[in-house]
């Protein structure tokens, strides 16, 4: 599991929100996902679609709801998330 997995999930783990994980690698963009989100939701943050498909299964179970960025991650992580779907 990378050290980003690893900290989403202890992240996630040690909250009473729900998390959700944004795939966003703009910093102004994620302080203003942060600041909507955060209100009702711990938010964990990817910089790529990259960082997710290296470990999909550390984000198992953890994780019920992700914004992504369709320029940066485009429709592939969708395809790519489904396909890792139990």
């Amino acid at each position: 599991m990378t050290s980003t997995a690893g900290r989403f999930l202890a992240i996630a783990a040690g909250s009473e929100k729900l998390p959700v994980l944004v795939v966003e690698d703009d910093p102004d963009n994620q302080a203003y996902m942060k600041m909507i989100l955060g209100k009702s939701y711990e938010v964990l943050f990817a910089a790529s679609g990259q960082e997710v498909r290296q470990h999909p299964r550390a984000y198992e179970g953890m994780i019920p709801m992700m914004v992504m960025d369709l320029l940066l991650t485009g429709p592939k992580l969708t395809r790519f998330l489904r396909s890792h779907e139990e």
